[in-house]
């Protein structure tokens, strides 16, 4: 039987496989570090774009990110299916927040993705500034995004319109 194999050329001589087997290493060491030059890191972080639901209280920022997965046919954008409220008990959790407050009690928002213009959308209200906003990028990994407010985070008075009756 014909022996095969990196191993098989050294079976008769432990010391010379051992040899080998450290110049291989050294050799895919080598490999390895020159790739790392070729393939640059997502901006000095590892880690991709993603989508999801978010809240701020101005001094914590409580994430809920995942990947981006396949667009929706109506609108062409990639979102998350999870909901602020079925998540709220464990941000409300994290941020201390109170048994009695509501998912819409602290700043919150969504991350869309917009892989037609490889773009993401954070979507906001009214007490969500750009330094925050650049936080909330950075939590999501987002490289390329823009910020959109929306009727549906706002809060106080300028949410009121919303529950008028009329």
């Amino acid at each position: 039987m014909a022996e095969r194999g990196f191993c098989a050329r050294y079976a008769g001589d432990f010391r010379e496989l051992c040899v080998a087997l450290f110049r291989e290493a050294r050799n895919l060491t080598r490999r390895v570090q020159h790739l790392k030059v070729l393939i640059p890191l997502h901006k000095g972080r590892n880690m991709k774009t993603q989508i999801g639901i978010w809240w701020d209280n101005g001094r914590q920022i409580i994430a809920f990110p995942v990947p981006v997965g396949s667009p929706n046919p109506l609108t062409g954008l990639c979102d998350s299916d999870d909901s602020h409220n079925d998540c709220w008990p464990e941000a409300a959790m994290q941020l201390g927040a109170s048994s009695g407050d509501e998912y819409f009690s602290v700043p919150r928002g969504r991350v869309l993705y917009d892989p037609t213009n490889r773009k993401s959308i954070i979507y906001h209200g009214n007490r969500t500034d750009e330094t925050r906003l650049t936080l909330i990028a950075a939590k999501f990994g987002l490289e390329q995004w823009e910020a959109r407010k929306d009727g549906h985070y706002m809060m106080g008075s300028a949410a009121d319109h919303f529950f008028d009756e009329e």
